[in-house]
């Protein structure tokens, strides 16, 4: 038998772009011209049901003229400035064995840092300031500092 070949139909994030917005009450304002303009075949709200990874955006598949599933994430800075970080932690942990120790210590970073960037967002506050309150409350903060870099 031979190699399944991957349906490029299911891509829906082929080509993807992040609209930021000053904060959560703003979004659905930016939600109501995105569907002005763009046929929209998929919303997901992951400030209501945040990622595993703990990670919030408003999300949007929209359809292209020419038929491409594209999608727009709709986002507020705090997030935006957490998710070089977050990305790292989920590029280190994703080829690590499921239920692993390091990769439940990694996952578990990630979702503290975009919580406590959530958390900050709400009261106005920055995002470095929750990344420097995350490096705080973590025991291994001086091991987690390159990660900020």
């Amino acid at each position: 038998m031979g190699q399944r070949i991957p349906d490029a139909s299911l891509i829906l994030d082929l080509l993807r772009t992040t609209i930021v917005v000053n904060n959560e009450a703003e979004i659905p304002n930016a939600i109501k011209e995105i569907k002005k303009s763009f046929d929209v075949v998929r919303v997901k709200d992951r400030f209501k049901n945040p990622a595993l990874t703990g990670y919030r955006d408003f999300l949007v598949n929209v359809k292209l003229p020419s038929g491409l599933i594209a999608e727009i994430q709709v986002n507020i800075p705090a997030m935006i400035g957490s998710k070089s970080t977050g990305h790292k932690l989920y590029r280190m942990s994703r080829n690590m064995e499921q239920g692993s120790s390091k990769r439940t210590y990694l996952e578990g970073l990630s979702r503290r840092l975009y919580n406590e960037a959530y958390r900050f967002s709400q009261n106005d506050i920055s995002a470095a300031s929750a990344r420097d309150a995350l490096l705080r409350k973590t025991s291994e903060g001086k091991a987690l500092i390159w990660l900020f870099c």
